[in-house]
């Protein structure tokens, strides 16, 4: 096929011949992008586990790359690009997962942060770590300050936006923001660093100003309901804001409002499964990439005009799992993506050395088949173990883990209740609109047409995606700014009339009677908090209280299945599974006092060995668990175990009775078993268990037992003292009956972690 004579560089370098014009380089690219109808790539094999994050240096010289293996790799662009030696591995490495990283720019530090509760600062020249900043809770997010390399800022699970000042870590953190829920992603703004915008796992898009703490000056699409934030960024005028949300394509917004400029809509794309990025392309930042749960990394335009969905551009293909991060480097006009795979892959628009692809002929290559989840169990049980143990140190594809991937999408799909995830709806609209007219409408096609991809839904996974496609199509346009503003106009005009009607009747409306028990149930009603869609560390807390409160009467098959807690994960957002996972968290009570930098001291008890043989862990996912394989247990086991605990239920019921004839808690406390046997005076800091039904990636955090004071114990007995020993008797058997079912869930958890 012949070159189009606008993409060919032999007439830019004519032009630079005979006229003065001699900047032909961005012209070249910008005329590439624009009639691409794919990219040549190459892969940088190094990583021994999947790629969690990626950066280019403010030059592009230079790549840095972290994930599963725990190590940081620096790659130079000019060498990787044409295979000429091996990356640079920087000498101290990571306790866990590493989730993401960046230079500064003068690419003299790299900062890595992850699982481990930590960010490490690399020195280049040296390749070795000179000094650490602790955090309470795995670092999801790094940015540097554009003007100050000193200033860093951080988004962690604990769910607090920090600014440090390497140059004295011991001083105390900055708190920008703060919620209950973790933050996924923050970025300043390059050109006024004194704003910052964030990704919250519940609380969506916001932004912030350094100069005034934990007070948001914008919060984004805040008329269109709550969202799961995943990633934030802004462009090179630091105007715009592009933004992931859970389910959603990708957003565009302008710095200063809050509704949103458009949206980039392909009935393909899919991100769902694992924490995911996003990032502007093209010399101005016409283009916007984020990769997708179909192994596909997609390509949309920027709408010129007042359009509110962006045109799809093009299709990446060529990754074998899913695309978690995506960056554009404008000087040397490269695109690096990477994600579940052992590699980081580049992308450009000129042919280089032996390259694969091409600009103008799409890729026809077959996608590899897809596991089932019947496959990944069958490879679960015939291999040893699945964890992070990559001391073979081998570059090749695993299998395990492109097996588990592909299980996990698909049950995540097949699992997924669309009605969890509320759309607005008003009187006109219906199914048939939905279904046939809302999809040719927010879909802009650009250089190939919708028809074209069935050809590649060839595996389970498209299948999968496709046939969501109508309802997440719903779910995007039902955040649309015009959509909203049609709802609120029409949630207004119903307000109105339904007010007007009132006025018609004769007299004013009296209040109807309502009887006490159902004015008690109102009130309780009211009192309830709200549940959130999103279920994050706070939500599942509250899930394990209620559950632990509802288990009189429930089989330990119900409890230990995890039926009573299906909590998401940080990384997969899952919120059903066939398979019961147990996991260890530490119980992170809200009542206590967080030190105001990053995590005060780092104790010693933090080692290596708390990181080790986990299941593989989806991206940006979470540390609390310890894991080491993922067991099928078969009924005569089970049976036993039940057996064994209740026994042990009955021993123990048995010596409460002994003490029922204590006739004040205070003479309780002063007997030599009362540490074991009655509740603690204060909560112990201690490991507890939460039960998790995802498939193996969930954050899993339990409920904290309250604390009780001693004055409060003294003052409950001074009321109660003149009560009689069977009231004294029955107070103590209720009071055993909590702590009979945390031995319960203690025991679940010992079975577990034996495994």
């Amino acid at each position: 096929m012949a070159i189009p004579s606008c993409i060919n560089p032999v007439r830019y370098l004519t032009e630079r011949q005979y006229s003065d014009n001699i900047f032909i380089k961005n012209n070249l690219f910008s005329a590439r992008f624009a009639n691409a109808r794919n990219l040549f790539r190459k892969d940088l094999v190094s990583h021994y586990g999947c790629v969690n994050a990626v950066e280019f240096s403010v030059d592009g010289e230079f790549i840095v790359s972290g994930g599963d293996d725990k190590r940081v790799l620096m790659w130079t662009v000019p060498l990787a690009i044409y295979d000429q030696g091996a990356p640079v591995v920087m000498r101290t490495t990571h306790r866990s997962n590493i989730f993401c990283l960046t230079f500064d720019s003068n690419n003299e530090k790299i900062f890595s942060g992850g699982n481990d509760d930590q960010v490490l600062i690399h020195e280049v020249h040296t390749i070795t770590s000179i000094g650490s900043i602790p955090h309470e809770k795995p670092v999801y997010g790094i940015s540097i300050h554009p003007q100050n390399n000193n200033i860093i800022a951080t988004a962690g699970e604990d769910g607090r936006i920090l600014l440090f000042d390497v140059r004295d870590t011991s001083q105390d953190a900055q708190v920008v923001a703060e919620h209950n829920s973790g933050f996924h992603s923050v970025k300043f703004n390059p050109l006024k660093p004194r704003y910052l915008v964030t990704a919250n796992s519940e609380e969506g898009i916001q932004l912030w100003d350094c100069r005034k703490p934990k007070s948001q000056l914008l919060h984004y699409d805040s008329q269109s309901g709550k969202t799961n934030g995943i990633s934030a960024c802004f462009d090179c005028t630091g105007k715009k804001v592009l933004a992931l949300r859970r389910r959603l394509p990708p957003v565009l917004y302008n710095a200063e409002s809050e509704s949103s400029v458009c949206q980039f809509y392909h009935p393909q794309y899919y991100n769902s499964c694992t924490m995911k990025t996003c990032c502007f392309a093209g010399e101005n930042d016409e283009y916007i990439l984020s990769g997708s749960d179909d192994f596909n990394l997609y390509m949309w335009k920027v709408p010129t005009d007042d359009s509110e969905w962006g045109a799809s551009h093009m299709v990446l293909r060529g990754h074998r799992s899913i695309v978690n991060q995506v960056r554009y480097n404008n000087h040397n006009k490269l695109i690096a993506s990477s994600g579940v795979e052992k590699m980081v892959k580049l992308w450009s628009t000129l042919p280089i050395s032996n390259w694969k692809g091409s600009i103008l002929k799409e890729h026809t290559e077959p996608v590899r088949a897809i596991y089932t989840h019947e496959d990944y169990m069958s490879i679960v049980v015939s291999t040893d173990r699945i964890n992070h143990d990559y001391s073979d140190q081998s570059i090749n594809e695993d299998t395990k883990m492109m097996a588990f991937f592909d299980s996990l999408i698909q049950r995540e799909i097949e699992g997924w209740d669309s009605k969890t995830d509320a759309t607005f709806s008003t009187d006109t609209d219906s199914d048939e609109e939905d279904s046939t007219k809302v999809i040719a409408k927010i879909f802009k096609n650009g250089a190939s047409t919708y028809t074209e991809l069935k050809k590649y839904r060839s595996n389970r996974i498209m299948q999968l995606i496709s046939k969501k496609k109508n309802t997440l199509a719903r779910l995007a346009r039902s955040k649309s700014t015009s959509y909203v503003h049609r709802y609120n106009q029409h949630k207004a005009h119903k307000r109105k009339s339904t007010k007007s009607k009132a006025r018609k009747h004769n007299g004013t409306h009296k209040k109807s009677k309502k009887s006490p028990a159902e004015r008690e149930t109102a009130k309780r009603q009211k009192k309830e908090p709200r549940t959130s869609k999103y279920l994050t560390r706070q939500s599942a807390r509250n899930m394990a209280e209620n559950a632990e409160a509802t288990s009189n009467g429930r089989s330990l098959d119900a409890i230990s299945n995890g039926h009573s807690l299906d909590t998401p994960s940080t990384s997969t957002g899952i919120t059903s599974s066939e398979v019961a996972v147990f996991r260890l968290v530490e119980d992170d009570s809200d009542d206590e006092v967080r030190p105001a930098n990053g995590g005060g001291e780092v104790e010693d008890s933090v080692v290596e060995g708390n990181f080790v043989n986990i299941l593989p862990t989806p991206l940006n996912g979470t540390r609390d668990v310890l894991i080491n394989v993922l067991e099928v247990v078969d009924e005569d086991t089970r049976n036993s175990r039940n057996q064994t605990i209740e026994e042990e239920i009955i021993q123990d019921t048995a010596a409460v009775n002994s003490l029922s004839n204590t006739n004040s808690i205070d003479d309780a406390y002063n007997t030599e078993s009362s540490d074991s046997d009655f509740e603690y005076l204060h909560t112990p800091k201690r490991r507890c268990i939460s039960v998790s039904a995802d498939s193996g990636c969930g954050t899993g955090p339990s409920s904290s037992s309250s604390s009780c004071s001693t004055k409060d114990l003294r003052s409950h007995h001074q009321v109660s003292g003149s009560r009689t020993a069977d009231d004294s008797d029955k107070k103590n058997r209720g009071r055993w009956s909590t702590k009979t079912r945390k031995s319960v869930r203690r025991k679940i958890g010992a079975d577990s972690d034996e495994n």
